[in-house]
């Protein structure tokens, strides 16, 4: 409560600043007094999957039909933007029909700029997704079960920017909540029910030749509503620098600490080592690189005593072959750290992605994609390897 009155507090100054000093800072965009866009499009998939159960011995295959509708609307007056947005996923396996499912998500932001460096925005997500077996919470489990799981999620944030890309000083200041529940099993999985509260900060200071001194602290309080054994707040706080010649070169490095306590004192609390790594370099209008790590705790749907640890790091390039032809591929490793009271496990999940996409015109668009997921584990039985090939057809309406 302490860290929401004082961010209050702080919000309500800085807003009392930009009043008295409009003029110093005069609203430069162009606002037009009323604007609004309606955009929607659908993606036809058809793949082929040869591990759909995530299963170390035991491989089964099948083909499966996707359609992915999507639908935005955009409105702008005066200071005022709000976005709404819309997704859907429809699934259909040829072999687990069982498993047939649809996922949906819907969010919003509403966005108020009261000058040209100052904005307040609230966004909203609100969606289910279904959980295929042998992952989440029954990693290891996919031939064991006739069904996934369908998990609910939701979250408001809102956010007040001081400052520019190129401004002397930046302030991004966070507070919002997040909710999440399982809605099948629940004799297994209400133990997962999670509601989240969020505070974050992050304070950059521009000291000379695109470089910027950085902060960032963040603040989280867990309450499970059906297992208070992993109630608890977690911390963190990094320092470091960000570097930004332009919107296509971005270099940004923070190092410090993360922390984490529980009210029950089975469960050791927790100091570690956290870091983010973010590098963005476009050296040319046809090729791109991005680099991005990071150490956070993260929520574990493995036990009702455990908490992760989770490190990451991906790869991403980008290649314009013409105006129409592009390839891409990333390549991740996710390594999760699962803690509990006397218990340690480490999983390292791996990725790469191969994909070429092909623009007809500005409404029809061709992509195939190729994915490949493997699992090494210190338990033994849960290591699988698993590939998927996937081609598309997006068609704006």
């Amino acid at each position: 409560m302490h860290f929401h009155i004082s961010l209050i507090r702080l919000i309500i100054i800085l807003f009392s600043y930009s009043i008295s000093s409009n003029q110093a800072l005069a609203f430069e965009a162009d606002y037009p007094s009323y604007s609004s866009q309606l955009s929607s499009d659908i993606v036809l998939g058809l793949g082929y999957i040869d591990n759909f159960l995530f299963s170390g011995e035991n491989k089964e295959n099948t083909q499966v039909i996707s359609i992915k509708p999507e639908i935005g609307f955009k409105s702008t007056w005066d200071k005022t933007l709000v976005t709404i947005e819309g997704k859907a996923n429809v699934s259909r396996f040829s072999e687990f029909e069982e498993d047939d499912n649809t996922s949906y998500s819907l969010a919003g932001e509403v966005a108020h700029y009261f000058t040209y460096q100052q904005k307040l925005s609230l966004k909203l997500n609100y969606g289910e997704q279904y959980e295929y077996r042998g992952t989440g919470t029954s990693l290891g489990l996919g031939e064991m079960l006739d069904s996934g799981n369908e998990r609910l999620r939701s979250n408001y944030l809102i956010n007040y920017r001081f400052g520019q890309d190129h401004s002397i000083a930046r302030i991004n200041l966070f507070v919002g909540q997040s909710y999440q529940e399982y809605t099948t099993r629940r004799q297994f999985t209400d133990i997962y029910d999670l509601a989240s509260n969020h505070l974050s900060g992050k304070f950059d200071f521009f000291v000379g030749n695109h470089l910027y001194a950085s902060a960032e602290l963040s603040y989280q309080a867990d309450d499970y509503e059906n297992n208070e054994m992993l109630n608890g707040e977690h911390y963190q706080l990094l320092i470091g620098s960000k570097w930004q010649a332009s919107e296509a070169s971005i270099f940004e490095a923070l190092i410090g600490q993360q922390q984490i306590h529980f009210d029950n004192k089975l469960l050791n609390s927790s100091e570690d080592f956290s870091w983010r790594i973010l590098f963005n370099w476009r050296p040319y209008d046809f090729f791109s690189i991005k680099l991005d790590s990071q150490s956070a705790y993260e929520a574990s749907y493995q036990g009702s005593d455990q908490y992760l640890v989770v490190d990451h790091i991906n790869a991403h390039l980008e290649y314009d072959v013409n105006s129409r032809w592009s390839l891409a591929t990333t390549l991740g490793l996710n390594r999760k750290e699962i803690r509990g009271p006397s218990y340690r496990r480490s999983d390292d999940f791996g990725k790469f992605i191969l994909a070429s996409g092909y623009h007809f015109s500005e409404t029809l668009s061709f992509k195939a994609k190729y994915l490949f997921n493997d699992l090494t584990s210190s338990l033994q039985g849960l290591d699988y390897q698993r590939n998927e090939l996937t081609i598309q057809v997006k068609v704006l309406i």
